[in-house]
């Protein structure tokens, strides 16, 4: 791992000890709702697993922190979450929370709802 994973991995730690005591967490909680193994977070949190994007953005948003508190370095490549309306954001959440099978029937739902709505523009 090189210095800025061991970096993120520390900050990852200090974040999850102050938040773990505000939220009343466990490795276990935040693993299942971050699905993930409890192993696998802990492995984060000693920093044998770098924290890369994907787990990175997961973490950061389950705890309510910017990524950059937990890596420095990063850069978004899209908005991020935090500057998105409350409406929109508690939207996202939602369909986070929701297994593939129904992620894919809202997904194909709003799909046929842009599709009636650019016959609508167009005739």
């Amino acid at each position: 791992m090189s210095d800025l994973d061991t970096q993120a991995a520390n900050e990852l730690r200090k974040i999850w000890d102050k938040k773990r005591k505000e939220l009343q967490l466990t490795q276990e909680k935040a693993a299942s709702e971050l699905n993930i193994t409890q192993s696998a977070f802990s492995q984060y949190l000693r920093g044998i697993l770098p924290i890369k994007e994907g787990f990175l953005l997961r973490v950061s948003r389950y705890l309510g922190v910017d990524p950059r508190e937990i890596r420095s370095e990063f850069q978004y490549t899209t908005q991020p979450a935090y500057d998105l309306p409350s409406d929109a954001l508690n939207l996202a959440k939602e369909f986070a929370a929701l297994d593939d099978g129904a992620k894919s029937v809202v997904v194909a739902t709003v799909n046929a709802l842009k599709g009636l709505q650019n016959k609508h523009v167009t005739h």
